[in-house]
């Protein structure tokens, strides 16, 4: 079984667009390996923009998230 320890990054960057929509991710995530297991602090952050008329009004909705996380594993025992 091939054992790697210590820290190892990695995330992604996403994005979509159209003339009147785009989407926009960015995903962080850095796992920390050792002896009894792993964990594995993420962070992520999304923004969103949207354009469309309605009769005579221009509309204009903007949304941005921020998303945090932690997961992890561990073993008892050999």
């Amino acid at each position: 079984m091939d054992e790697r320890k210590g820290a190892f990054v990695s995330g992604g960057f996403r994005f979509e667009g159209t003339p009147n929509q785009s989407r926009s991710e960015l995903d962080l995530y850095r796992t920390f390996d050792g002896r009894m297991g792993s964990v594995t602090p993420s962070m992520g952050y999304t923004t969103e923009e949207t354009k469309y008329r309605d009769g005579m009004a221009g509309v204009e909705n903007k949304a941005r998230t921020v998303r945090l996380g932690l997961d992890g594993s561990t073993t008892l025992g050999p």
